[in-house]
């Protein structure tokens, strides 16, 4: 059947006297017709009964139209034909009759179960048209599918906001949810609470099983963890093994904020009791958990982390396994920090880090190098000590200035012990930060500075951690490999305070080890076992 022009060209005029031929009005309709079977989307179009009389082939797939006898039809005698698609004929007929009321045409989303059972999303046009006397003429409906579209953006906001491991909100939304949590609670003046949580000994589990049993054991804390929280509440992983509860403070609530995230941290280490099933082995894991109160934004959502992520380290700190809260001695702490981390940026440039060399001798005492350690001297604060400024600059790329002062410096050092007998052939031990160590240019760098200062290269010691090369182990033998080509000298330092060490010693080339004093008295406390 063709398109009957009385309503797809709405009669040419008012007065129903048309000014063509009947032959270019066929040539008119079946050029329309083959334009309208052309478009991709779904039409029809309906009289003023709500009869259909066209539907062109994406509209005929859809409703499944080759097999019945569709043509001037109503909604109730399709349904009764397709009981499928009844609650769909339905929906189409109620809209009809608003869009007919409305005297407009219409635009809204609509979502369907095609006959092959998949759904599909619709952006619907519904366009009424009235005879001059304002009657109800024909209704054209045109359905523009946009499923693809939406799964695409979908996909797009997941990946943006959500882990793809543990499909938990990542840190980007979970910065904007504690952001709204705070607002929420000075609004209804009521506390929240920030639960920071870190796996014990993960990185244990991830050398000795492999990285793919330590995403399975990701994947099941995650899920464990999601079972103990109220609907309201947050549960995101930040990377790595670090996850962080939002406890959302609300006024109907008989306990305090405080209270409820004691309680629920508990009932996580209570959870972790049962071992993990993990490619058909229990496995045992612990957290360690800090928290940290919040009312309203009085506090910067940054600051709110580093107070939790500091009471999570206190924990570790004092044993593994056990929830710390976040106290005013944490907070004297962290103030410090701060200060620090604002008074950083000028020590270099204002002179203020020194470089003081602490002799190391033989079993004669005879001086046979030294060790270069870095001090700070600040005009606010005085001798910074530097367990407290050296992990602030490791925070930022200052950590990366601040080594090679201390890599040049101690060259220049070097060159002038060249000139005195007595110092002439001592070493100089330089200690290498992690964030220093893994620049993609560090070898180059040391290579250059070497070369500028002119120093004998074999003088001159780097001092690595055993944490820093278990951090990315084939990257840090690379690396280790090219540095001793060049002549330097390589020392392994607090050996034994990692979990892998024995198995890649034997792989590094090195001239030194400084065995960790904890592992010496693990030692001591086997050989006393056993006797």
């Amino acid at each position: 059947m063709g398109l009957d022009l009385s309503y797809a060209l709405n009669n040419f005029n008012h007065n129903g006297k048309s000014e063509i031929s009947y032959e270019q009005l066929l040539y008119a309709n079946e050029q329309l017709q083959t334009i309208i079977e052309a478009i991709p989307d779904v039409i029809f179009f309906k009289d003023a009964e709500g009869r259909w009389q066209f539907a062109n082939e994406p509209a005929k797939r859809l409703f499944h139209l080759h097999t019945i006898s569709w043509q001037g039809k109503t909604e109730i005698e399709l349904g009764k034909l397709q009981p499928k698609y009844r609650t769909a004929y339905e929906n189409c007929l109620r809209d009809d009759e608003n869009v007919w009321r409305s005297g407009a045409p219409t635009l809204f989303e609509e979502t369907m179960i095609d006959g092959d059972g998949n759904q599909r999303i619709f952006v619907v046009r519904k366009i009424p048209l009235f005879t001059p006397e304002n009657q109800r003429k024909c209704m054209v409906i045109i359905e523009q599918d946009i499923t693809s579209h939406k799964q695409a953006t979908e996909q797009d906001h997941k990946l943006a906001y959500y882990d793809p491991l543990t499909e938990l909100p990542n840190r980007r939304l979970m910065m904007v949810r504690l952001e709204q949590a705070m607002a929420d609670s000075s609004s209804q003046g009521c506390s929240g609470a920030l639960l920071f949580i870190d796996l014990d000994r993960f990185k244990l589990l991830n050398d000795t099983a492999g990285h793919a049993i330590g995403d399975l054991l990701l994947k099941k804390v995650a899920a464990r963890m999601k079972t103990c929280v109220h609907e309201e509440d947050t549960v995101a992983r930040l990377g790595g093994d670090e996850f962080v509860i939002i406890c959302s403070g609300h006024a109907h609530q008989t306990v305090d904020a405080i209270t409820r995230a004691q309680l629920l941290s508990h009932h996580i280490l209570e959870l972790f009791k049962v071992p993990f099933q993990l490619d058909q082995r229990n496995y045992y894991s612990s957290p360690s958990i800090g928290i940290t109160p919040f009312m309203g934004q009085e506090v910067p959502v940054t600051e709110l982390l580093k107070r939790a992520d500091m009471a999570m380290y206190r924990s570790k700190a004092e044993g593994r396994n056990m929830v710390r809260l976040f106290d005013q001695d944490m907070q004297a702490t962290l103030d410090m920090h701060n200060q620090i981390g604002k008074a950083l940026y000028r020590v270099i440039s204002h002179k203020q880090l020194h470089l003081h060399y602490q002799v190391q001798v033989d079993d004669e005492r005879h001086a046979i190098g030294a060790e270069a350690l870095l001090r700070w001297d600040s005009p606010e604060m005085g001798w910074v000590p530097p367990n407290q400024f050296i992990p602030v600059a490791e925070e930022s790329e200052l950590i990366i200035a601040m080594g090679d002062w201390v890599l040049e410096t101690a060259c220049e050092q070097l060159r002038s012990w060249e000139s005195n007998d007595l110092t002439r052939s001592l070493k100089l031990a330089v200690n290498v930060s992690s964030r220093q160590f893994h620049q993609p240019q560090f070898v180059q760098r040391v290579a250059q500075i070497v070369k500028n200062s002119r120093i004998d290269p074999t003088l001159l010691k780097l001092e690595l951690t055993e944490g820093l090369i278990l951090t990315n182990i084939e990257d840090s033998i690379k690396k280790v490999m090219a540095i001793k080509s060049l002549g330097i000298c390589l020392s392994l330092d607090d050996f034994g305070s990692g979990y892998s060490s024995v198995f890649y010693l034997k792989k590094l080339p090195l001239d030194q080890l400084k065995i960790d004093q904890t592992f010496v008295q693990n030692v001591c406390g086997v050989f006393s076992l056993v006797l």
